[in-house]
């Protein structure tokens, strides 16, 4: 993914270690660049983070995971490249964030954000269509 996705895209891929463990109710992930989120499952009757945005869990869950498209574009050329991602299977399980670590923001100074919801996708088939380049002149 490092190599190739650096490679076709302008995205920069980086290679980092995932320490990932589960129990049946319970999981937590720690990653070599100080990413820590522990979280447990709970059922879509449960409330939602406080100060979410979100009025339950069935209108944040239209959040949940990638948008079905991703976009690119070629100053030079002056074109945008655009690749629908196709997804099968999709039963994002609401998950409880008992803690999170997230680096990345804190560096941002963004150490004030919040979770706003988070689930767990397990086996989901996923895979990209043909991309479309279009001419965009602005």
């Amino acid at each position: 993914m490092k190599r190739l996705g650096s490679l076709f895209t302008q995205y920069s891929y980086e290679f980092t270690e995932i320490d990932w463990k589960d129990t049946p109710s319970r999981d937590s992930v720690e990653s070599g660049s100080g990413l820590t989120v522990t979280a447990e499952r709970c059922d879509k009757d449960a409330d939602l983070p406080e100060g979410s945005p979100f009025s339950n869990w069935k209108e944040a869950r239209k959040f949940a995971g990638p948008m079905p498209f991703s976009f690119s574009y070629d100053q030079a050329a002056k074109k945008v490249i655009s690749i629908e991602g196709v997804r099968t299977g999709w039963k994002p399980q609401p998950m409880r964030v008992l803690s999170a670590t997230v680096p990345f923001f804190e560096e941002l100074g963004l150490s004030d954000l919040r979770v706003a919801n988070a689930f767990l996708l397990e086996d989901i088939p996923y895979w990209w269509r043909k991309g479309e380049i279009e001419s965009w002149p602005h």
